[in-house]
């Protein structure tokens, strides 16, 4: 087994890629952020509260932080979202209520090539 999670490791950190953790309210996210970091395994962008994470007091040196509250890039998420959704009765109020929400921003942060993958489920469900 830590032969094959060796083997794992390895290729992340050969082909580094960007990595989405939508809930930066865990500190089990925090964590595992800092590890990813360390270990140059891949970038990692976490979702959350920039003071709120830092009042948690993790070393997030190396992690992005990005508040899908406050961040300018929200309102292209947002944009973004609607495009998709439109044809399905969307409307470009709903997208930007949608970002609110981390899972939805995390989301479109990979839909829109900014990552290259998201893990999620810590604190939200999963379907």
């Amino acid at each position: 087994m830590a032969t094959f999670l060796n083997t794992m490791i390895e290729r992340a950190k050969s082909d580094k890629k960007t990595i989405v953790l939508p809930e930066g309210n865990d500190d089990r996210v925090l964590e595992a952020a800092r590890k990813i970091v360390d270990a140059g395994i891949a970038d990692v962008i976490v979702v959350g509260n920039p003071a709120a994470i830092a009042e948690k007091g993790h070393n997030l040196e190396g992690v992005t932080v990005i508040d899908n509250m406050g961040d300018p890039l929200r309102k292209e998420l947002a944009e973004g979202l609607f495009e998709l959704r439109k044809a399905k009765g969307m409307t470009p109020e709903e997208a930007d209520s949608l970002m609110d929400d981390v899972m939805y921003f995390g989301t479109m942060l990979l839909k829109t090539g900014r990552a290259d993958g998201l893990v999620g489920g810590a604190c939200h469900a999963t379907k």
